[in-house]
């Protein structure tokens, strides 16, 4: 079966740019929580497999001194992640894929079983507009999560 490239072609994604991150659970099973109604706006109330994967995302500032979380949101079965990455002196800088795996690795390792889809969807943020887009996608998912295309009714 042929799978479609995620990357793009000869890009270095360990370079300084911002990405909108996408990792889906396997088979878009809602895991993470539950997306509740609220007089302003909808939020996702963690689960406690949901709280674990907050606490990943918090830690990738801890474990990379070039990167930072600018925004995420957690949903049901996915999540988006708004990552920084600075340029730095390091060998070896950390690549946006490594970031992920990283990440993912530490989950399944804490929780005792693989809870992933194989791969994530990447943005390369490229223009000012192109980040606020991205910023207002991330922050304001919730409120739009019966209509995304990652739904699975709870």
């Amino acid at each position: 079966m042929y799978r479609k490239r995620n990357r793009i072609e000869n890009y270095d994604y360990s370079q300084p740019n911002v990405y909108l991150l996408t990792i889906c659970t396997e088979n878009h099973a809602n895991l993470f929580g539950v997306v509740e109604s609220r007089p302003d706006t909808p939020v996702t109330i963690l689960s406690p497999l949901g709280e674990l994967v907050q606490q990943a995302i918090l830690d990738i500032e801890v474990y990379y001194n070039n990167a930072s979380i600018e925004t995420y949101s957690i949903l049901p079965n996915h999540i988006h992640i708004l990552l920084r990455l600075d340029a730095t002196d390091e060998p070896n800088a950390p690549s946006v894929s490594r970031i992920v795996k990283n990440m993912k690795e530490h989950v399944t390792r804490v929780c005792g079983k693989s809870i992933w889809q194989k791969g994530f969807h990447d943005h390369v943020i490229r223009s000012e507009s192109d980040h606020q887009n991205a910023w207002n996608y991330v922050t304001f998912n919730p409120a739009k999560w019966e209509t995304d295309e990652y739904y699975v009714k709870q």
